[in-house]
């Protein structure tokens, strides 16, 4: 989504066109940050590095902030008045406080070269993909669309500052966990009844049972069947992502919008990231016996970034 901001004109001076808002606000990079291991701070620096990767793993964190470096690139405006007034000199404030973030999900094409295809959630919709697959849908006709609040300090001109934002609420944690579960249950129905999909028509045990009432659950009754091979292969092969400590990739894309003092609205260029989604570890033994590590270990910016949810029981 893209906004032309009207620009002020100030003592009858219209702002310079190389001030054009269009390339004003620029997202940079998310910056790795320092943690504390012992006190389980993070601190993010306008200046540190850019981030690695960060990688969200749906066993352990259900919540996934964002921070990213901006630039404001407006210049600095001084009028000079005249009348009574001659020789005072005015600043224009240009300062840039960020709003909101308009994004959508994209899905990466490394996700498709095992052939698993884009992300459907079935908590949210089995009739759209969650993500966009640019090779084939250039129209963005999914699921994952959102606009969530912006908040940072205002950015003076010249200046950087940070732009926070939460593109993995709660909700949608929880709806990528269900569709790791469903995944792994897919793959268990297909195991139950000798490992060829296409027979679990005949699936009665209790993996086949499980996985329909996972179906019933998200999707809402007879809306997908774990008798239904096209249901039950749609998600069979993402169950490649639960405990083996693959990633699946994802994009972040979007714009941050944000206000001038003036009031004008104002539209960063594009903010870019990519997320690796998984569920759970390689499985390890131990002095203890068998344990599960996080596919998500191994970064700062992961362990600063991701937030553990449990939803309310009822």
């Amino acid at each position: 989504m893209r906004y032309l901001t009207a620009l002020t004109i100030a003592g009858g001076l219209a702002m310079a066109a190389c001030n054009n808002a269009e390339y004003a606000y620029v997202p940079l990079y998310v910056p790795t940050p320092d943690f504390d291991e012992e006190a389980g701070s993070c601190m993010f620096n306008a200046m540190g590095d850019p981030a690695i990767d960060i990688t969200m793993d749906v066993q352990y964190a259900r919540i996934l902030d964002m921070v990213t470096i901006v630039e404001n690139r407006l210049d600095p405006i001084e009028v000079t008045l005249g009348g009574q007034n001659q020789g005072e000199n005015i600043k224009i404030p240009r300062s840039i406080q960020p709003l909101r973030f308009d994004f959508q999900w994209e899905c990466e094409s490394t996700g498709f070269q095992g052939g698993v295809g884009p992300i459907v959630l079935p908590a949210f919709s089995i009739d759209k993909p969650f993500c966009l697959d640019k090779r084939e849908n250039v129209t963005g006709d999914i699921g994952g669309v959102d606009v969530v609040p912006a908040s940072g300090e205002p950015v003076g001109p010249g200046d950087r500052g940070f732009v926070s934002f939460t593109p993995v609420p709660a909700q949608l944690g929880q709806a990528f966990f269900d569709f790791f579960e469903v995944a792994r249950l897919s793959q268990k129905c297909c195991d139950e009844v000798g490992g060829d999909c296409a027979d679990v028509g005949t699936g009665s045990g209790a993996d086949c049972t499980a996985l329909q009432d996972a179906f019933d659950a998200l999707a809402g009754p007879q809306r997908l069947s774990a008798k239904q091979p096209a249901d039950v292969q749609r998600f069979r092969g993402f169950s490649t992502y639960v405990q083996s400590g693959a990633r699946y990739p994802v994009r972040i894309s979007g714009f941050i919008e944000g206000l001038l003092p003036t009031g004008d609205l104002i539209v960063s260029s594009r903010f870019n990231r990519e997320v690796d989604l998984c569920s759970g570890g390689i499985p390890v033994q131990t002095g203890m016996g068998t344990a599960a590590t996080s596919c998500a270990d191994g970064g700062p910016a992961t362990i600063c970034l991701s937030r553990a949810f449990q939803p309310p029981s009822f």
